[in-house]
This record gives structure tokens, C-alpha cells and sequence, in this order.
């Protein structure tokens, strides 16, 4: 009946750490809300497209018998798109939360390759696009040079225009250009591989860059100073019909309430060993040890959570656990000894610390947890089988 008030006490303690959990998701969503007001004030994700030159040209049907003339425009891609730039990224502060914002420096050059039939039915100017996904992250004016000579750009809905004469054009119906884009952002890079050769090389400082979209880089260095990677896009690449665009993500990787949300997946299995641990000394060597005295310590390793969620939002993670590990061992500690009153009081107090140096190993490990994870649970249960294998517990005293 002990042991099974005891197994009734563990799970009833996870009552508390759901309410924790709660309390992690709403610490996530404030932080949301001041991402959202970053995003506001400063422009959010970013996204940089190849040009596309827009030619206006007329289109005719008949109907009752008179023509009907429609000005129409197809657009044209560019045959290379070639970008290179930097992006500095800074944590910007703001009360006890860290947002990743970064300045992007991109040029792009290339160009465009024209046939007869683009301009033998082309109705004016050329319209020279460069799409963009963010408008208010925007540092100055852009200007474009095409085969020479300097434009401004205009802006409106879709991004940046300038109207071009089919006089700039080459001899060989070529149009060569280069733009320079400097735009602030938050969190994520795009890039949209909308010419028929679009290469990126982009260099930052930002130590620990996520790579995902349509494609990977086909060249990557990450350092503790920054990375740099390079991407190689033709049109084979993107000719499906899925989302052919690619990112940088600057996200902090594994924040605190991420790692405090793992942590708590724990907390059923660390009050259950603690709780098996004194079961078996109280059983083996006749200790007594009541049931409140089992809740006492149970809320106790719970607390550990609180404390290291609160203490995470203002000091790094690794020191956060350091703190809320060392105050709830000590408490423990000195708890044991209150009702053991010997040093198997200090053993427990050594445990429950390797415990916790135990958990925050696994926290640390990204694909070998689970495995590290599954070992250490078999080994803790051999050696509660070896020490039970002759255990008279549940026999009625003779």
C-alpha cells in the first residue's frame, strides 16, 4: 500500500508540472508579442528575387467583326543572376528578451538575353522589375545600372520598377545590370531563384546559421566568427512545380524556454527515481519516511523548473541550471538528512546532483539523447534488480 501511495504521489506531482508547461507557453507567446512589435517598427523577414523585365506589347482579337486591340505584358527572366553580399547580425534587447535583426548588404548583377520577337510587337518602354518581399526594412533609395547607365528606382506594391528605353539595349539584344540592395530584417533571409542561372554568396557574422528551402548550399564554412555559404540554382533545379525558394534562418538556436520545455520531459523520470530510491532505503533498512515527507520532496524537484525557468530569462541557460540545480540539491540535502539522519543522506544528496549533471548532458545533445537516455534508464534498472533480486518486501512477516 506504500509503494503503491507512493506511485499515486508521482503522478499526481505532474499536476503542478503541467502547470509549468502552461506558464513556458505563455512566457513564449510575450515573447512573440515583442517579436511581433520588432517586426512592426524595424520590417521582418526579407526576401531577395532576381530582377524580371516586363515588356508591354498589344494583343488583338476579333469579335463581331472588329478587331479589339489590349495592352498585354509578358514578362521576361533574367538568363543570370548573380548575388553577393553580407549580412551583420545583431541581438537586439528589449526588456528581459533577445531578437536576432540583421543589415543586408546584397549587389546583384547579370543579365538579360532578348529574341526578335520581344521587341517587334513591344508598345513603349520596358518596365525593369525587382520584386521584393519587405519594403519597410529598406536603407535609401536602390538605384539599377543598366548596360552603363545609372537609374533610381520607383517603388509600389509588388517592389522596385524603373522604365528603360529598348535604346539601352545592346547589339547583340543584351542587357547587362547591377543593383546594389541594403535592407534591415528580422530572423530569416530569402532568397527566390527566379532567373534561368541564380547563384548567392553571402557572408555573416552570425555564428550559428539554420539552411532550409528548396535547396542547400553548395559550399558552407561555419565558424565561431560567422559563416559563409554559396548556392548554385538553374532553372533544372526549379523547373517542379513546388516552393523553389531558400533561407537563412538567424533564430537563436534552443532558447531558454525551448530548453526548459525539454527539461521537463524529465521531471516524471527524476521524481520516480528519487521516489524508488527512498521506497527501497526506507523498505531495506527500516527507515521511516512518510508520505508527506515524499510530497515535500516532490514539490521540491518540481520547484527546480520555476526556478530555472525565471532565473534563464536574465542570466544564459548553462548558469541558470548551474543555480536552480545547486539551491534544490542543497535544500534536498539537508531535507534527507532530517529524516535519515546518516550518510545515506549524503549518498542521495550525490545522486540527485549526478542526476541532474545526467539531465543536463542529455539537454546538450541534439540526436544522441534518446539512445544515451535509453542506456542510462536500463543500467539504473539492473542495479535495482540486482539489489531486490532477494527481497522479501512484499512477503507478509512470518
Amino acid at each position: 500500500m506504500k509503494g503503491l501511495l507512493v506511485v499515486v504521489t508521482a503522478l499526481v506531482l505532474q499536476i503542478p508540472m503541467l502547470m509549468l508547461s502552461s506558464l513556458v507557453d505563455d512566457r513564449k507567446d510575450l515573447q512573440d508579442e515583442v517579436t511581433l512589435e520588432i517586426w512592426h517598427s524595424r520590417g521582418g523577414e526579407q526576401t531577395i528575387h532576381a530582377p524580371e523585365l516586363q515588356i508591354g506589347y498589344e494583343y488583338t482579337t476579333e469579335e463581331n467583326g472588329k478587331s479589339k486591340s489590349e495592352r498585354r505584358t509578358r514578362t521576361k527572366r533574367a538568363v543570370e543572376a548573380n548575388l553577393e553580399g553580407n549580412a551583420d547580425v545583431e541581438i537586439l534587447h528589449r526588456s528581459i528578451y533577445e531578437i536576432p535583426v540583421y543589415t543586408a548588404d546584397i549587389t546583384i548583377t547579370g543579365k538579360f538575353q532578348l529574341e526578335g520577337n520581344d521587341l517587334t510587337s513591344q508598345t513603349g518602354d520596358f518596365r525593369f522589375c525587382l520584386p521584393l518581399g519587405e519594403h519597410k526594412g529598406l536603407k535609401g533609395r536602390p538605384a539599377v545600372v543598366i548596360n552603363g547607365k545609372e537609374y533610381l528606382f520607383e517603388i509600389d506594391k509588388e517592389g522596385l520598377y524603373v522604365n528603360v528605353s529598348p535604346q539601352v539595349l545592346n547589339a547583340d539584344l543584351t542587357l547587362e545590370y547591377a543593383i546594389t540592395v541594403k535592407s534591415d530584417g528580422m530572423a530569416t533571409l530569402n532568397f527566390e531563384p527566379n532567373a534561368k542561372n541564380y547563384t548567392v554568396s553571402l557572408t555573416s557574422d552570425y555564428p550559428s546559421p539554420s539552411f532550409n528551402g528548396c535547396c542547400l548550399p553548395s559550399k558552407r564554412e561555419v565558424r565561431e566568427d560567422g559563416f559563409t555559404a554559396e548556392w548554385v540554382v538553374t532553372e533544372i533545379n526549379t523547373f517542379s512545380g513546388y516552393d523553389k525558394s531558400f533561407f537563412v534562418d538567424f533564430h537563436i538556436p534552443a532558447n531558454q524556454y525551448q530548453q526548459t520545455e525539454r527539461a521537463t520531459k524529465y521531471s516524471f523520470l527524476i521524481v520516480m527515481l528519487v521516489f524508488v530510491a527512498i521506497f527501497f532505503v526506507e523498505s531495506i533498512f527500516r527507515c521511516k519516511v512518510n508520505i508527506v515527507q515524499y510530497i515535500v520532496t516532490g514539490l521540491s524537484l518540481c520547484l527546480f523548473y520555476l526556478l530555472l525557468l525565471s532565473i534563464s530569462e536574465y542570466l544564459s541557460f548553462s548558469i541558470a541550471y548551474l543555480i536552480a540545480s545547486v539551491m534544490t540539491t542543497a535544500a534536498l540535502g539537508g531535507y534527507f538528512y532530517g529524516f535519515f539522519k546518516s550518510r545515506t543522506a549524503m549518498i542521495f544528496t550525490t545522486a540527485i546532483a549526478l542526476l541532474y549533471a545526467f539531465i543536463y548532458l542529455l539537454l546538450q545533445m541534439e540526436t544522441g539523447s534518446l539512445l544515451v537516455g535509453s542506456l542510462a534508464l536500463f543500467l539504473i534498472l539492473g542495479v535495482i534488480m540486482y539489489f531486490t533480486r532477494n527481497s522479501n518486501l512484499f512477503e507478509s512477516d512470518r
